[in-house]
């Protein structure tokens, strides 16, 4: 993700994804959107904690209203896991993605790690043009789907699936 620059996220909740995004790199600027009032007060409380008002841009606004002509590398989309909040989401982020390395990721496409959420999923598909279909993969060990246009491995998946990768995190 060393291109990403310009972010959209859908569904800021209190603003903790928007900040993380932001801090991966000083290069990095992220629009969220965020319908409930309470949420959106929250997530400028923290996003002004950390100073990032100069790269976040919180929109109190209801995805299926926002309306805008800027492109994004990435589109994370968190809001309203409704079939209908999910396609639309979809449909609009398929026309903001600024080139073919433009990647959408969507949030609870499962409910645990094994766990499709078929609301979720037909959403996205009904979302997605069909001849991008065949481009939207489960991340393996997470809750989310990937739509990307770049060659990658996957697999079918298996169940009940147990994880395959270890990681490694330090705290400073």
């Amino acid at each position: 993700l060393n291109n990403v620059k310009n972010i959209l996220e859908i569904g800021s909740a209190i603003g903790y994804s928007a900040i993380n995004m932001a801090l991966t790199s000083s290069d990095v600027c992220v629009t969220t959107i965020e319908r409930d009032k309470d949420r959106y007060i929250e997530a400028v409380k923290n996003i002004k904690e950390f100073n990032l008002e100069d790269r976040i841009t919180l929109i109190l606004a209801d995805a299926l209203a926002f309306n805008t002509d800027e492109e994004f590398d990435l589109i994370f989309i968190d809001g309203d896991h409704s079939y209908e909040g999910v396609r639309s989401d979809t449909e609009n982020a398929f026309k903001l993605l600024k080139g073919k390395s433009s990647i959408i990721v969507w949030h609870d496409y499962t409910t645990n790690y094994e766990h499709i959420n078929y609301e979720v999923l037909a959403g996205i598909l009904d979302g997605c043009p069909t001849n991008k279909r065949d481009k939207v993969f489960h991340i393996s060990n997470t809750l989310c789907a990937v739509y990307t246009e770049e060659d990658i491995i996957s697999k079918n998946a298996i169940y009940p699936a147990f994880p395959d990768k270890n990681f490694k995190v330090t705290i400073e």
